[in-house]
C-alpha cells in the first residue's frame, strides 16, 4: 500500500467517524418542532448565532398595454420568465449588541430567450446597540450592484403625433445602465413608553451608473409617534432631502423638505391571508365573511395547496392578540374586507381554522 491510499483511507476513516459523532451529538438534543412556515421560529430569534439560507422561485410575465416601454431588442416585452432569489444571512447576538451580514443574489431566466440574466447582487451589514435603558442605536452599510438594466413603468416618454422625434428621457436612460448602490445609514430611536416614540436618522445613497452620471441622495428625518387613545395617534415628522449629480451631469440638485403633523386614527387590521375568500366578491362588507373563508379553507384542502394554512399550538395565542386589538375594518388580501366587530369576526375565524384545519 502506497503512503498516498494510506492518507486516503486515513481521511475516508477520519470523516466518517466524524459524521458519526455529529450525529450521535445531535440525537441526543432534544427534539423541538419546527413552527416556522417560512423561516425560523419566534423562539430560534434569539440565539447567540444564526445561518440563515432562504431560496425562493418565482414565475412572471412583462407586460406592456401601453407600447410606451420601447425596451429595447434584448429584452422585447410580453416576455414570460421565471426567476430565484437566494439570501443568506449570519446574525451574531450579543447582550444589548446584534450583527448581522447579509447577501443576496437575484436571477432571471427567460425561455424565449434561452437567456438567464443576472439581475442585481447585494450585501449589507447592519449593525444594532441597545445603548441605554429606552435608547437604541442602528447603523448600515449597503452595496448593490444592478449588471442588467432595471425597467422603469412609465419612464419612457410617448410617441409625438405625426410621428415627430421624442426628446431623450434621462430617468428612462438611466434605468437601462449597470449601476452600483452605495448606501450608508444611521438611525436612533428613543422610546418614551408603549406605542410612543422618536425616531432620528441619516440615509446616504450613492448611485453609480457604470460609463455615466453618479449622483448623490441624502435623506434626514425625524419623528416622533405618540398614541392618544386606543384608536387615535399623534404623529410629528420633518424630513429633508437633496439629490445632486456628483460627475457626468450638469443637472441642478434637487432639494426636498416635508412636514409632516396630524392626528391619526386607525382600527383596520390588514390581515394578509387569515380571511381568504375565492370567488367573485364585493370589495367591502358589512356581512359576515368567515364562512366564505370556511369554504375556502375546504375547497383548498382538495387542491394540491392543501394546508397552505397552518394551525399550531401558537395560533390561538397570536390571534388573540389580533382580537385584543378590536379592529373595526379587516382589509383582507385576497376576497371581500369586512367592516364591523372585527374581534367577533376574528374569534369565529379561529374556531373555523381549528376545525376545518
Amino acid at each position: 500500500m502506497s503512503l498516498r491510499q494510506a492518507i486516503r483511507i486515513a481521511a475516508a476513516i477520519a470523516l466518517v467517524l466524524f459524521t458519526a459523532r455529529l450525529g450521535s451529538a445531535q440525537s441526543g438534543v432534544d427534539g423541538r418542532a419546527f413552527h416556522g412556515l417560512f423561516g425560523p421560529a419566534q423562539n430560534d430569534q434569539s440565539r447567540p448565532s444564526q445561518l440563515d439560507l432562504n431560496w425562493s422561485f418565482y414565475g412572471a410575465q412583462d407586460v406592456d398595454d401601453t407600447g410606451h416601454l420601447d425596451l429595447d431588442a434584448v429584452l422585447p416585452a410580453n416576455q414570460v420568465y421565471s426567476g430565484a432569489n437566494m439570501t443568506l444571512a449570519y446574525t451574531r447576538r450579543r447582550l444589548h449588541k446584534t450583527l448581522t451580514f447579509n447577501g443576496m443574489t437575484a436571477t432571471r431566466y427567460y425561455p424565449g430567450l434561452q437567456r438567464m440574466v443576472s439581475s442585481q447582487y447585494s450585501g449589507d451589514v447592519v449593525f444594532t446597540a441597545v445603548t441605554a435603558e429606552r435608547w437604541q442605536v442602528q447603523t448600515a452599510g449597503t452595496v448593490s450592484y444592478s449588471p442588467f438594466y432595471q425597467v422603469t413603468l412609465g419612464a419612457a416618454p410617448p410617441p409625438l403625433p405625426g410621428g415627430a422625434p421624442v426628446s431623450p428621457n434621462p430617468d428612462y436612460a438611466a434605468s437601462r445602465q449597470d449601476a452600483m448602490l452605495y448606501r450608508t445609514y444611521l438611525g436612533a430611536q428613543r422610546l418614551f413608553g408603549p406605542g410612543s416614540s422618536m425616531n432620528m436618522s441619516y440615509e446616504l445613497r450613492y448611485t453609480q451608473f457604470l460609463g455615466a452620471a453618479e449622483y448623490a441622495d441624502q435623506r434626514a428625518e425625524f419623528r416622533y409617534t405618540k398614541p392618544l387613545s386606543k384608536s387615535f395617534a399623534l404623529n410629528l415628522g420633518y424630513r429633508q432631502s437633496a439629490v445632486t449629480a456628483v460627475s457626468g451631469s450638469t443637472e441642478s440638485p434637487i432639494y426636498g423638505r416635508n412636514i409632516d403633523v396630524g392626528v391619526g386614527y386607525n382600527r383596520t387590521l390588514f390581515s394578509s391571508d387569515l380571511f381568504h375568500q375565492i370567488g367573485d366578491l364585493v370589495p367591502l362588507t358589512d356581512k359576515s365573511v368567515v364562512d366564505h373563508a370556511r369554504q375556502t379553507f375546504l375547497e383548498y384542502d382538495t387542491t394540491p395547496l392543501a394546508g397552505y394554512m397552518p394551525y399550531t399550538r401558537q395560533t390561538e395565542k397570536n390571534l388573540q392578540k389580533l382580537i385584543d386589538l378590536e379592529p373595526r375594518t379587516i382589509a383582507a388580501m385576497h376576497g371581500s374586507s369586512y367592516s364591523g366587530d372585527g374581534a367577533k369576526a376574528l374569534l369565529e375565524l379561529g374556531e373555523v381554522m381549528k376545525e376545518v384545519l
